[in-house]
């Protein structure tokens, strides 16, 4: 009886093993699909591959942030926007991560969301600061956002206020493809930032602007907090020094 029922335990440990098979050989297969798709520019085709491969696995990372990658270059920009948002914190891998909030930057910027894009970019170059396409994407976006309260907040025609995405010929473009999908497995040695198609237009920014633009942004944030530290002081100090009538 005893080796009767370790048998059985046995087969009922190896039960679950065997049925989650099937379901990640089906992520595995739908992510490849959409994956050659995506690469031939078959977004749609791409999007229901996708999706299948999310019903396998509902909290697969990558079949999420491939999906929010073919709904970004469909210009589904807040549904790839809160697909990108939904799986920040669900890894611990700070490439995927930093991944995850350039392309959320980029929906922010598609849509002229200014102030939003440059909190996703300075979020993904916390977690990697050497990252010159974020950068690039973070002085454009503040750029942007200075023209666009030196204007009044106004659209119109004015190409200054135009969607980069619409402007290839604008000298301050930044590269605003999505950065590559996940689990590739045609070329598992490419640089996921540089796989989409060879095709995408390089920052007009160099890499020392960039950077002399992102420094200056940071000096004007701790300028920012510094006054406002000194404020706080100061109204303490007034606080302590009123008299108790």
């Amino acid at each position: 009886m005893k080796r009767q029922l370790l048998v059985f335990l046995m087969i009922m440990v190896a039960a679950p093993a065997f049925s989650q098979a099937p379901d990640r050989r089906e992520l595995v297969k739908n992510i490849r699909k959409g994956n050659k798709a995506y690469a031939k520019g078959r977004y749609e085709e791409a999007d229901v591959s996708y999706r299948r491969a999310i019903d396998a696995s509902p909290a697969s990372f990558d079949a999420i942030y491939n999906l929010a990658n073919t709904e970004y270059k469909q210009e589904k920009f807040e549904d790839a926007g809160k697909r990108y948002s939904s799986i920040i914190g669900s890894t611990e891998d700070k490439i995927k991560k930093a991944e995850a909030y350039h392309n959320l930057g980029n929906t922010f910027l598609s849509e002229e969301k200014y102030k939003e894009s440059i909190e996703a970019y300075k979020n993904a170059l916390k977690l990697s600061p050497n990252d010159m396409e974020t950068k690039s994407n973070l002085a454009y976006a503040q750029k942007k956002l200075e023209d666009q309260d030196g204007d009044g907040g106004g659209g119109g025609d004015n190409d200054e206020n135009q969607d980069p995405k619409d402007n290839p010929e604008n000298s301050q473009d930044p590269n605003q493809d999505p950065k590559g999908e996940q689990e590739n497995p045609q070329n598992p040695n490419q640089d996921p930032k540089n796989d989409q198609q060879g095709q995408q237009q390089q920052p007009k920014l160099s890499p020392q602007e960039a950077q002399q633009l992102l420094e200056a942004i940071q000096a004007d944030e701790r300028e920012a907090q510094e006054k406002a530290k000194k404020e706080k002081v100061k109204a303490v100090g007034r606080q302590n020094t009123e008299k108790n009538w």
